[in-house]
């Protein structure tokens, strides 16, 4: 028994792993930086862990991936669709990335495959395919939270920028101000906005290259705004104004829309983890409750009708319970 699933066991054995070298690689270098100047260092601590030794080959693996892209003209092309994720990596280290991932979901059944004597060429192609693209979940959940994180933090920017031309500071001085009050990708991007108009950008330009950058709808009416501005003249202070109220406004009606509809979020979540919570347990207490579905025809087709029933189901009140204030 335990040898019939020996690959498995490996193979969640060796995920885990990675997960821990991740997370570890993300946080250790913190860690280092906080505790250092309360330690004293020695040879033993010089030592590399093994967590930092498969770290390092791994950015080593990586920068040769890294290596053989830049003379690629296809690869090239493909790195200006990831320069929207330029926040967590520059793209051609993205790709790689997925490479290494397409890589390790190879071995990973590989292994798995040599321990149950199945291996398939066709199996491990897909799972190559589906571990070169399945860091693009990361990706965009990553860029997702950022987005948000600053749509929740524009307006706090805006009221700053606003209290800054009232007392009498220019454009540059009053996204120095936000790029400082402020934390979060939001400090970040306004200060891009500052470095842009320091190479004397215009504001608008600015600003248009900041909606490039996170494609907010928020970020799209002040562009629209300082672009009427330029073409029709008028008051600085007056339009900042003017985006301060609608904001304003936008978040209080959203808040109560989320208010109103929080009972019936909570139904849907409800409703949406059920069939797998479950289905879950059903085949925790019988595995083989399902099999006679999958050995008839008709069981097959009213698995795939109630699979599509559950995804109409999930996209029809997502639409419905949507805030669009």
């Amino acid at each position: 028994m335990i040898k019939e699933h020996l690959g498995f066991i490996i193979l969640v054995l060796f995920l885990s792993l990675v997960v821990i070298v991740l997370l570890r690689q993300s946080k250790s270098a913190k860690y280092n930086e906080r505790i250092s100047k309360y330690t004293v260092n020695n040879e033993r601590s010089k030592k590399i862990s093994l967590g930092d030794y498969i770290s390092l080959m791994y950015h080593r693996f990586r920068k040769m991936i890294v290596k053989s892209l830049k003379g690629s003209i296809y690869f090239k092309r493909r790195m200006v669709r990831y320069e929207r994720f330029a926040f967590l990596d520059s793209p051609i280290n993205i790709i790689a990335t997925k490479f290494c991932l397409s890589i390790l979901f190879g071995l990973l059944y590989t292994i798995s495959a040599i321990y149950k004597n199945n291996f398939d060429i066709m199996v491990l192609l897909l799972m190559m395919v589906v571990g070169y693209f399945i860091y693009n979940i990361y990706l965009l959940y990553s860029e997702n939270k950022r987005n948000k994180l600053i749509e929740n933090d524009l307006l706090k920017a805006i009221i700053i920028m606003n209290n800054a031309f009232k007392s009498g500071y220019n454009i540059t001085q009053a996204i120095m101000f936000v790029s400082k009050d402020l934390t979060g990708p939001i400090s970040a991007e306004f200060e891009k906005i500052g470095n842009d108009l320091n190479y004397g950008l215009e504001i608008k330009d600015v600003f248009d290259r900041f909606y490039e950058r996170v494609h907010l709808d928020d970020v799209k009416y002040i562009t629209s705004s300082l672009s009427l501005l330029n073409l029709t003249g008028g008051n600085l202070v007056g339009v900042f104004n003017n985006i301060e109220k609608s904001f304003t406004n936008k978040k209080r009606l959203k808040d109560e829309l989320n208010a109103m509809t929080s009972s019936s979020r909570l139904v849907f979540y409800i409703l949406l983890v059920m069939p797998v919570v479950i289905i879950s347990i059903l085949l925790v207490l019988s595995p083989t409750y399902f099999s006679p579905l999958f050995k008839n025809p008709l069981g097959i087709l009213l698995c795939f009708v109630a699979l599509i029933l559950y995804i109409v189901y999930v996209i029809i009140i997502r639409k419905i319970l949507k805030v669009d204030a």
